[in-house]
């Protein structure tokens, strides 16, 4: 995770108020996700993983959808 990523969850944070602690769950979870399936598919564990398509989509869900 870079600083790049901190600076966005702190924006995201500021918009969602009170539901930032959701939205640090549902990302951290879909990347571990994501994290476990690369590393069955054989992938090198030293392979970085972006943050931001994860902290958009769980923008997205906690905005749009309303979760």
């Amino acid at each position: 995770m870079g600083n790049g990523d901190c600076y966005i969850f702190s924006l995201c944070s500021i918009l969602l108020g009170y539901r930032t602690t959701w939205f640090l769950c549902i990302t951290f979870i879909m990347a571990g996700i994501y994290a476990v399936l690369l590393l069955l598919s054989g992938k090198n564990k030293k392979t970085p993983i972006p943050m931001l398509p994860w902290i958009f989509i769980a923008f997205c869900m906690m905005e749009y959808i309303d979760i």
